[in-house]
């Protein structure tokens, strides 16, 4: 996935396709990745391409955001789960950003009014529940942004 051009209009490779492609190199061939906080999909994609065997289980709490999934919900290799993760079965308070990427469930009820921004109950679900439930293997590996975690 190219993500930016330089000043000579070059295009740079993502840091996540290098990341995926040292993988590679050391000889990582993971059957399931775990992609905490999938917000558009970007590393998904990105971990189907590099690895074409592998299953991708996605975890996104904002469901607004499955405009952006379509060809991953359409993928027999990806399943995707719009909740959060965290350390108990249940709900719990997410905030929501105006930069969906930002949106998390670190911000207390009066940091997130303070900012004017909204906050709403989402699910959430331990990996281990998600896992047990899934027809695929136990995940090699998982990608997590601190921000979606409880």
């Amino acid at each position: 996935m190219v993500w930016g051009f330089g000043r000579r209009k070059r295009a740079r490779v993502s840091p996540t396709d290098r990341l995926f492609e040292t993988l590679k190199s050391l000889g990582l061939r993971p059957s399931h990745l775990v992609d905490v906080g999938s917000n558009h999909g970007a590393w998904a994609r990105s971990a189907l391409a590099a690895f074409p065997s592998a299953k991708v289980t996605m975890f996104e709490p904002q469901k607004k955001l499955a405009q952006y999934h379509r060809d991953l919900a359409a993928n027999d290799r990806v399943t995707i789960h719009y909740k959060g993760l965290g350390d108990f079965d249940g709900t719990a308070a997410f905030t929501f950003h105006p930069r969906d990427d930002s949106s998390s469930f670190i911000y207390s009820a009066s940091d997130a009014e303070a900012q004017g921004m909204v906050q709403g109950e989402v699910e959430i679900c331990r990996l281990d529940t998600a896992m047990a439930a899934s027809t695929y293997a136990p995940p090699t590996s998982s990608r997590s942004t601190p921000r979606v975690w409880t």
